[in-house]
């Protein structure tokens, strides 16, 4: 499935909010269980809970890492693609652009064959 950026955060964020409504109702459970005279947690109550937040993070958390791993190392390329482009242009003014907005050295080519210093 090939989401864009905003179409996966909408989808992440309902997932969170959903998640968060969840919390006060457990709050609740330990709250009624706490007045009734137990404790507010047993064993059955917390391995549920543990399990839930464990499918939780394998359901949701662990595919956003990945997604915007992904979106991490396209943007780091786009980037990179747009500076070479900047100092290859035929504009002579265009070819120090490239090192006043990569003034940091934040990115870095790391293909093989080019300069390693073209945006240094």
């Amino acid at each position: 499935m090939n989401l864009s950026p905003t179409k996966y955060a909408l989808i992440v964020f309902a997932t969170v909010r959903i998640r968060i409504h969840l919390s006060p109702e457990i709050a609740g459970r330990i709250d009624a269980t706490s007045k009734s005279g137990k404790w507010g947690v047993n064993k059955v109550s917390d391995s549920q809970e543990v399990q839930r937040r464990k499918q939780f993070i394998e359901d949701t958390i662990g595919p956003l890492v990945a997604r915007l791993r992904v979106l991490a190392t396209s943007y780091r390329e786009m980037v990179t693609n747009f500076l070479i482009m900047l100092q290859s242009h035929s504009d002579p003014s265009l070819h120090f652009l490239p090192s006043n907005l990569n003034f940091n050295s934040h990115y870095q080519i790391r293909q093989v064959g080019l300069n390693d210093t073209l945006l240094a």
